[in-house]
């Protein structure tokens, strides 16, 4: 009976950490979303910004589909290898 009191807890804090990010992605303010669309132009991939107002930090998360993709990302943004 622990056990399944404990696996219940862990489930509801799984599901609210997703219902924030759910919200949080949701109400993302105009300037967030200009930043998006802003730097999926300029790098020409899938990515979105997941940022918290309150805590004024967050993350970019990038997807590309392949080593090429990757190399030409970080070329863009002056990380690119030497030649």
């Amino acid at each position: 009976e622990e056990y399944k009191f404990w696996k219940f807890l862990s489930g509801k804090k799984y599901l609210n950490e997703n219902l924030t990010k759910l919200v949080q992605a949701v109400e993302k303010s105009a300037d967030i979303k200009a930043l998006e669309i802003r730097a999926r132009t300029e790098l020409g991939l899938a990515m979105r910004l997941d940022w918290d107002e309150r805590s004024e930090k967050g993350q970019v998360v990038l997807k590309v589909t392949s080593l090429e993709q990757l190399e030409d990302m970080l070329e863009k943004i002056g990380l690119g290898s030497p030649r």
